[in-house]
């Protein structure tokens, strides 16, 4: 994509130029429609009825209010947030490499401005927004969104590991990694409040916590994911490692996987980068339980062919022996191969039943080979 095709998709969000750097001199170079957007956004009441002067006024008085910035603040993405720190600090406008269009939010929030400066994206806080972020206190700012933040990622990492499970369980996780324990009642407000902008979970009206994979209406898939799990015990790692799954990208590289793509590398002469690409999709195929077929069907999209029947049936057995080793959430993420293990730990050992009756040495031995003990087991 060019520099000009870059611009045009993010259109909405840019102004071409602004006399200064207050609100004023922002909503004079906007149409009424993108004020319309941002009081939307503000929900400032009777938007609808107002002419463009009256609606920039409305704007202006909303965007400051402390409860307005603060809410803004803790409903950031961590991206947004890390952004948006390092243009407080700054004096006049920042150029830099973040897409408009993934800044919406705050830019539709009127807390952030985008200008085109010499071909390139400048950002900007207004100057009335700085000074009333200034007010704010910072301290509490920053604790309440360590403390959400850290709730929606046990929520969200959740949902990826075991695609469904109650709520309580999450609260179980929670409190068992974390000194200050939390309630059920504490993921319904703080999640509640945070679905104000997107997020990688649903609360089904079963009561559970579904990843999104599940909101298009997918019922019949998700009774059958909990009748798989109904009686299963549920993988609980480390707490680094269980909070590594709120990004919905992260997989366990197992060596599996890894012989895998060393095979497609090296057998099947694939560059890293194409080969990380099919381990994504692969992994993420896996973990769905998909069939084999589709996993070929990953080669032949890609134009790949094997060489012999030999090294298909190589490439069939380490994919199977990858899948073994995936984690699913039909066993409560558990691969099968740990669920194989800990059920042949879970037999009960053979006995030897030991012959209570004292045998003597020229007795006929009690395993019925018809020698005498002294001959035979004594021996």
């Amino acid at each position: 994509m060019n520099k000009e095709q870059n611009i045009a998709m993010n259109s909405d969000y840019v102004l071409e130029s602004v006399s200064g750097l207050g609100l004023n001199d922002v909503f004079k170079q906007q149409k009424k429609d993108s004020l319309m957007q941002k009081a939307s956004a503000n929900a400032i009441v009777g938007r609808s009825k107002l002419n463009k002067a009256d609606l920039a006024s409305a704007l202006a008085e909303a965007i400051v209010q402390p409860e307005a910035l603060q809410n803004m603040l803790l409903l950031m993405h961590n991206d947004e947030f890390d952004f948006y720190q390092d243009l407080l600090k700054s004096e006049s406008l920042t150029i830099s490499e973040h897409m408009p269009v993934h800044l919406s939010y705050l830019i539709d929030k009127g807390v952030l401005v985008c200008v085109i400066h010499e071909g390139q994206f400048g950002y900007f806080i207004p100057l009335e927004v700085k000074e009333a972020l200034k007010k704010l206190d910072w301290t509490h700012v920053h604790q309440t969104r360590a403390y959400e933040q850290g709730v929606l990622d046990y929520m969200s990492a959740s949902v990826h590991l075991y695609g469904a499970c109650k709520p309580e369980r999450v609260v179980e996780i929670y409190n068992s990694h974390q000194a200050d324990s939390i309630t059920r009642q504490d993921l319904r407000t703080i999640s509640k409040f945070h679905s104000m902008r997107e997020q990688p979970f649903i609360w089904h009206k079963n009561g559970y916590l579904v990843d999104t994979y599940y909101g298009d209406g997918s019922n019949a898939e998700l009774e059958e994911l909990l009748a798989k799990v109904k009686d299963k015990s549920y993988y609980v790692p480390s707490q680094e490692e269980f909070l590594k799954y709120a990004n919905p990208a992260h997989y366990e590289m197992t060596s599996q996987l890894h012989i895998l793509k060393l095979f497609i590398q090296k057998e099947l002469e694939q560059r890293e980068g194409i080969a990380n690409l099919m381990m994504g999709n692969i992994q993420l195929m896996l973990s769905w339980e998909s069939g084999m077929e589709e996993v070929l069907n990953e080669l032949t999209d890609r134009g790949i062919a094997f060489q012999d029947l030999n090294q298909a049936k190589k490439f069939v057995s380490l994919v199977t022996e990858a899948a073994q080793h995936t984690r699913v959430w039909s066993n409560g993420g558990y691969t099968a191969a740990e669920l194989s293990e800990a059920a042949s730990l879970a037999k009960p050992a053979v006995r030897q039943h030991l012959n209570p009756v004292k045998i003597g040495r020229n007795d006929a031995c009690y395993c019925g080979s018809g020698k005498k003990y002294k001959k035979c087991c004594s021996a």
